[in-house]
């Protein structure tokens, strides 16, 4: 006979000895009622977010590894990550050359690791680690960056300090309580960086002396919510607040500053203005690199796409009608426009300040008188440049595909002051060297006023060009390799290698090469490094040199090629040199013999603006008439 019992864990009831029949009849009956009145509560559904992955590259510093942690717990949480896929979602949380060190690294199945193992192998690969002595150096050189608040710079200060281990231990024996000193050491660099001077001097000022870090940040955070109030209000609040500040700030009504989105200085907000009175006239724009805007007051360009102008009108438009090269390097564009309607400004309403205005001068040579002309532009060489993959091999740095390497021809700019040779990452590329086969260096290059210049590696090549007489002259290069330069320099060693210098250079030596020696044998002394023009061009070629192509890619490299080849003759533009004199009939005015001369003594007119240039080209073309006669 059966006993059945309470399928309930914990329960001991059983019941009676049953009939089979009855038994059966029971216990489908009991199962009925469970299903219908007392089902299964159901399990809420976990409702998974649509976030973006945390990403992290080699090169990281331990704080952005800190930060990328934090993320990933909350990304895999949000996600619902599930474990047999957890560490496939963190090795796709890796760039690509993140990715391919790692497979690199670990020779076994990535995607079946324990999750810290994975962490731990991808912070062995990505962490730049680094003392603590630097960590709390840089810490020491951090300011508030002008336009953001106190508590950005607030939340840079703390990431930064946590890698600063400012902890002690207590030394009373038997104790090992540790003490955690960040926040002083935090608020002495949080008053240091302090961009403007005058919440500074306020705080400085301030008879409470003993605030904490909180309180020091929430009085700077007052300080700076009233001085964005009153410059949203303006002078305009009250008549007697024009009065009050008509002698501190020149503002006018109803206009805003572009620079900074505030109020305008002055009546025409100018160069002038601004430089006393704006807060961005210091400040370097992330997006086009000219100082004295906000990024945020930047334009963009609706024509050519590029940051720093806002259309086609403008002169440095790569689209514009009236483009050309830069002519106000380091300037805004808005800038010299404002200047523009500035200068006509004054023209019509302040005639009385115009004669004393001391023109501007022009850049001048000295030629036995000073002459008003432009400096010459950069020295180009043209090179051919192949890539050494058997150097890069000894260097302990092989390629890993050689098959695309090749030789380009390229101009560079010869450059005796500088140390060491740089291309930019394209032209690395245009040889078939990806930016995984750069050579890892130490070097950090900076240029005439300190700004780095992006270098990411290098490349051992080898450079060759042809001197006067074309023979070819060759040496190899170790060329640093830049994401942020556009043009190539070759450097002083290269160019002694080269025989284009001496190798006592800048020393004055009377010993010449042999190429300049040739270049001066029966000709008047030279007084300048051009070429010396020769009578007759050279004869017309009928082939292209070596590694050049009639194709647009190579378009470039024809031109400074056919450059050099008439370089002594139809584009000789040296004006220390008399022009040879033409071999042929001379030149016929034809007019009526019949008509009646007539003298005209006004003269021709010249516009203002070209009145210097147009007299400099008087005098160079006096000089080389007299120079044949």
């Amino acid at each position: 006979m059966p006993v059945l019992q309470c399928p309930i864990d914990g329960c001991d009831w059983k019941s009676q000895d049953l009939d089979e029949a009855f038994a059966a009849a029971l216990t489908t009956a009991l199962q009925i009622h469970d299903r219908t009145v007392h089902p299964p509560l159901a399990q809420p559904a976990t409702h998974k977010l649509k976030l973006d992955p945390p990403t992290i590259a080699a090169g990281c510093d331990p704080d952005q590894w800190s930060a990328f942690t934090r993320q990933w717990k909350m990304y895999k949480t949000g996600m619902a990550i599930t474990d047999n896929v957890l560490p496939t979602a963190l090795f796709y949380c890796c760039d690509t050359n993140l990715r391919t060190d790692i497979m690199r690294d670990l020779q076994g199945d990535v995607a079946s690791m324990i999750e810290t193992d994975l962490l731990n192998a991808i912070k062995r690969l990505a962490v730049k680690e680094e003392s603590t002595l630097v960590q709390r150096i840089k810490l020491n050189r951090m300011t508030q960056s002008p336009g953001s608040n106190i508590r950005t710079f607030l939340a840079s200060l703390r990431g930064q300090a946590s890698l600063c281990q400012y902890k002690a231990t207590c030394k009373e024996i038997g104790c090992n309580h540790i003490f955690d000193y960040s926040d002083e050491i935090i608020k002495d660099n949080l008053v240091r960086g302090i961009a403007d001077p005058e919440i500074m001097s306020d705080l400085l000022g301030d008879s409470k002396t003993d605030r904490t870090l909180e309180e020091t940040v929430s009085f700077i955070a007052q300080k700076e919510q009233g001085k964005v109030t009153r410059s949203a209000v303006g002078d305009s609040a009250s008549p007697m607040s024009a009065t009050c500040n008509n002698q501190k700030r020149p503002q006018a009504a109803g206009s805003k500053c572009w620079a900074c989105s505030g109020p305008a200085h002055g009546q025409r907000n100018d160069r002038k203005a601004r430089s006393r009175y704006c807060e961005a006239w210091t400040f370097t724009c992330a997006k086009c690199t000219v100082k004295g805007h906000y990024t945020k007051s930047c334009s963009k360009c609706t024509t050519c796409g590029v940051w720093g102008h806002r259309d086609a009108s403008s002169r440095i438009c790569a689209q514009g009608k009236g483009h050309r090269n830069q002519p106000n390097q380091g300037r805004s564009t808005k800038d010299t426009d404002q200047e523009q309607v500035g200068y006509i400004y004054e023209q019509l309403c302040t005639t009385s300040e115009q004669t004393n205005q001391a023109s501007r001068l022009e850049h001048h040579i000295f030629d036995g008188h000073w002459v008003a002309r432009p400096s010459k532009p950069h020295p180009m060489l043209l090179v051919n440049m192949t890539p050494l993959p058997e150097d890069h091999a000894s260097f302990g740095h092989p390629m890993q595909d050689t098959s695309k390497l090749k030789t380009i021809t390229m101009s560079m700019v010869a450059d005796t002051g500088c140390q060491s040779s740089i291309i930019p990452l394209q032209s690395a590329n245009n040889l078939g060297i990806t930016e995984k086969d750069l050579l890892p260096v130490k070097l950090v290059m900076r240029g005439a006023i300190k700004e780095d210049l992006g270098v990411i590696g290098a490349v051992a090549v080898s450079v060759t060009t042809k001197d006067s007489t074309s023979n070819a002259m060759s040496t190899r290069l170790l060329c640093y390799v830049s994401d942020t330069m556009e043009r190539a320099f070759i450097c002083r060693e290269a160019l002694i290698s080269l025989g284009i210098i001496h190798t006592n250079f800048p020393n004055v030596s009377t010993v010449t090469s042999s190429n300049i020696a040739a270049s001066m044998e029966n000709s008047e002394e030279v007084t300048c490094s051009c070429p010396r023009r020769r009578p007759s061009p050279p004869p017309v070629p009928t082939t292209l040199p070596p590694g050049l192509k009639a194709t647009e890619e190579h378009v470039e490299s024809l031109k400074e090629w056919l450059l050099d080849y008439y370089g002594a003759t139809t584009f000789n533009v040296c004006e220390h040199q008399p022009l040879p004199l033409m071999n042929c009939e001379p030149l016929q005015l034809h007019v009526d013999p019949n008509a009646t001369p007539v003298a005209v003594h006004k003269p021709a007119l010249v516009p203002i603006h070209w009145q210097d240039k147009v007299y400099a080209d008087l005098e160079r073309m006096f000089a080389l008439v007299y120079w044949n006669e």
